[in-house]
């Protein structure tokens, strides 16, 4: 076992212990038409997904007034089964916030943790 396999496992314990509230992932997947009907609009799909997370603001030094925003919340959250991207949705206790950014923890290698910044 590497050293980032075992900060994965800490990180997933100290996020399911430490987790902040009620923190849900909702990923749309676009609808794939049928090629015998491409005309035909298929409604894309929505998938669920609960977060170990804590939640904070985003701290003043990313704040760059045109991708990070006074005001956003940057989401840690345990590595989840789904793929969370840009232009999904978290939940936080009932709120839904938009996904303007998402990375893994560390930026290369093994992730530990994964860190999205939302907004209204």
């Amino acid at each position: 076992m590497s050293f980032y396999d075992e900060m994965k496992g800490v990180a997933d314990g100290l996020l399911a212990e430490f987790a902040q509230g009620t923190v849900t992932a909702y990923i749309v997947t676009p609808g794939a038409p049928d090629p015998a009907q491409p005309w035909v609009a298929v409604p894309p799909s929505e998938t669920s997904a609960a977060l170990d997370a804590v939640v904070r603001g985003v701290p003043e030094a990313l704040v760059d007034g045109t991708n990070i925003l006074v005001g956003d919340l940057l989401v840690i959250f345990a590595v989840p089964d789904v793929t969370v991207s840009v232009g999904d949705r978290i939940v936080i206790d009932g709120k839904s916030l938009g996904v303007v950014q998402v990375s893994p923890i560390p930026p290369s290698g093994t992730t530990v943790a994964m860190q999205a910044v939302v907004r209204t």
